[in-house]
């Protein structure tokens, strides 16, 4: 394989393709249920698999033995039960009640959601999340990312199947008690697996060919799934300085004062809350086996909530899930000299 290179300054690096990023998804539900009885029933093992690389392999080998096994399943009760056109027909009115149940309306959505224009500062769908998540009793602060690599909810009547285009994983939200120190240490890893020191780009990506078309596109180097931002803080990320010193915390969001040596409560998901992605272990520099002595809440799935929030509030607007005095506010700067970048970035990746 030749191995071709570029220029960025005064410096030749080479042109290195990324694994294909459906390779490290977040984990299914069935890996899931496997890493919680692991770490609840065999804390040893789960530690022991952890600190050795073995975990995460492990755990999406298990899920995806798991969803192999119940399509075999299935189509073994479809042969035994002689499953045929007439038994479709038979069951037709249940499937259609279910199909019916997934184009049901929910509400009314007054602006538009573009999960990517989160990769370029706030934005009505992150918000959303932000709002969902940090309305939870416990939480005064969210962490939370893009999980929709580019996906778009049009304005008008959504419907159920709509809140997978919104949020299409198993998580949970979880809510954990961090150190102000180590919330400002997770934002800078977590800002730095996106963005860079400005030359020719801003975002952190690559032009490499597509393992599955084998066209060469632009993409992300890291993980957007990865690309967390804080809701309930007042801060800013300067794109000209270096990795570790970008972020610039003013205050929480109703203008108190944001303590370095302080504890917040910050919502997140069950896979952040387990160390998925490593914004926790090497971001805020939390010890894996701590992580769980951290958790002071638990919800049902991120989706459900935001299914509920929908539903209870009839038409959903960019102003509802905006409201800096609940969300805060972030922004990229200088923005003169990061706005034009990102344009051309995210032009050049979509």
């Amino acid at each position: 394989m030749e191995l071709t290179y570029r220029k960025v300054g005064d410096y030749y690096l080479p042109d290195l393709a990324l694994e294909d990023e459906e390779e490290e998804m977040p984990l299914g539900r069935y890996g899931m249920l496997r890493q919680t009885f692991l770490q609840e029933k065999h804390h040893g093992t789960y530690t022991s698999m952890l600190l050795t690389g073995r975990l995460m392999p492990h755990l999406y080998e298990i899920d995806r033995q798991c969803r192999e096994r119940v399509d075999r399943m299935v189509e073994e009760l479809k042969r035994q039960n002689g499953v045929d056109e007439a038994m479709k027909e038979h069951f037709r009115p249940n499937y259609e009640e279910v199909r019916a149940f997934t184009v049901q309306p929910v509400a009314r959505l007054a602006m538009e959601l573009r999960t990517r224009d989160s990769y370029k500062g706030m934005c009505d769908y992150i918000n959303l999340i932000h709002t969902v998540q940090i309305s939870v009793p416990e939480a005064q602060l969210s962490f939370a990312a893009p999980l929709t690599y580019n996906g778009t909810v049009q304005p008008g009547e959504v419907i159920f199947n709509d809140m997978f285009t919104i949020y299409p994983y198993e998580n949970q939200l979880y809510v954990l008690k961090l150190k102000g120190s180590e919330i400002k240490d997770y934002l800078e890893y977590s800002y730095d697996t996106w963005i860079q020191t400005p030359g020719a780009h801003v975002l952190k990506m690559v032009n490499a060919a597509d393992p599955r078309s084998g066209a060469t596109r632009w993409s992300f180097g890291g993980r957007s799934y990865n690309f967390d931002s804080a809701a309930g803080l007042v801060y800013t990320v300067d794109v000209t300085r270096p990795a570790g010193s970008r972020i610039a915390i003013k205050s929480l969001a109703d203008g108190s004062a944001f303590r370095p040596d302080g504890w917040y409560n910050v919502a997140m998901t069950s896979y952040r809350a387990s160390g998925g992605g490593d914004l926790l272990i090497k971001g805020a520099g939390i010890a894996q086996e701590e992580l769980d002595g951290r958790v002071i809440a638990r919800y049902p799935e991120v989706r459900d909530l935001i299914y509920q929030y929908f539903k209870e509030n009839g038409t959903v607007s960019a102003g509802m899930v905006g409201n800096p005095a609940v969300i805060g506010s972030w922004r990229f700067v200088p923005e003169k000299k990061a706005a034009p970048m990102f344009e051309a970035d995210m032009n050049l990746i979509f």
